[in-house]
């Protein structure tokens, strides 16, 4: 009796077969690609408001930019820091941006933003960190007349203190602070800070700050 192959060809001419197919899927799929390639960079807009044509380069060479890092500081102005760490305010009236504060007047590199009056004349320079916590950070602050410096920021007995969550007033001459858990008022005429809250604790009560305390 004769034996019948049901198996057309051997196992490794289909395997050739398989592998064919593939090339020839890839290498159209690649054509489809390059054409378009093509086609996308060679199309000229039509009018000012045609959508722009995306490169190779503009997918490959994408630059992240850095966050915005803005904090209005009245209903015109905002402050913002460029990428050399300077401070600069910026009127939403006039658009035009004015250099406030060089990061070079303290030779130092930032460890942190400034903290900008509403008339732009003070600003308050973080100098040091002192500890930085889950939902806000400490800083050593120094009080700067653009770039003249002040006095650097403590309690009404002459100590220096780390703060957070600095804030000002409506006005240039007040500015709030917590310090161990308790607000504070500091007075820039005068120098000196006045205690607001007496019952700032760690493990109960945090005046002034967001934080979970028994998280």
């Amino acid at each position: 009796m004769a034996t019948v192959e049901l198996v057309g060809g051997t196992s490794k001419k289909q395997n050739w077969k398989a592998l064919s197919i593939a090339f020839i899927v890839i290498a159209i799929v690649c054509l489809f690609i390059a054409a378009a390639i093509f086609v996308t960079r060679t199309r000229q807009t039509s009018s000012p408001h045609s959508p722009i044509p995306l490169s190779e380069q503009d997918i490959f060479n994408i630059k992240i930019p850095k966050p915005w890092n803005g904090t209005w500081i009245s209903d015109t102005y905002f402050s913002f820091m460029d990428t050399n760490d300077s401070i600069w305010i910026y009127n939403c009236d006039t658009l035009q941006e004015e250099l406030l504060f060089k990061r070079n007047v303290i030779q130092q590199e930032s460890i942190g933003e400034g903290v900008v009056s509403p008339s732009a004349r003070y600003i308050l320079v973080p100098k040091r960190e002192e500890k930085k916590h889950r939902y806000y950070t400490e800083y050593y602050y120094v009080l700067y007349e653009k770039s003249k410096k002040i006095a650097p920021i403590g309690l009404s007995d002459g100590q220096l203190v780390p703060l957070s969550a600095v804030l000002y007033s409506n006005s240039d001459n007040y500015f709030a602070f917590i310090h161990n858990f308790d607000v504070y008022i500091y007075d820039i005429a005068r120098a000196t800070s006045s205690r607001v809250t007496l019952d700032g604790n760690r493990e109960k009560v945090h005046n002034g700050l967001i934080e979970w305390v028994y998280e």
